[in-house]
């Protein structure tokens, strides 16, 4: 899915919030995937090098997702069977 511009997988999410919810997975390393439902989004238009699916982080402020033209913000998201963490960006890394 993001192999696709920001546009469209922003529109995507906020079409599916909040209910059924955009699912994706994370992978990290040799551990099992973890689901995520993905709610809010911000489109970062700015231009890099990365493979879309690249995961931006300073785990304190910011989780953005590399596309083809940028970075999607992830401004609310969930764990699989878990609550919506205030400090997600913490629980994911």
């Amino acid at each position: 899915m993001l192999a696709t511009s920001i546009q469209n997988i922003h529109n995507k999410i906020r079409g599916l919030s909040p209910y059924p919810a955009a699912w994706t997975e994370l992978h990290q390393g040799e551990a099992a995937p973890m689901s995520l439902k993905i709610f809010e989004t911000e489109k970062v238009f700015t231009p890099h090098s990365l493979k879309p699916g690249t995961i931006v982080t300073d785990k304190k402020t910011y989780f953005h997702i590399a596309s083809t033209d940028g970075f999607l913000r992830v401004l609310s998201l969930q764990l699989a069977g878990k609550f919506m963490a205030e400090n997600w960006y913490l629980v994911l890394l």
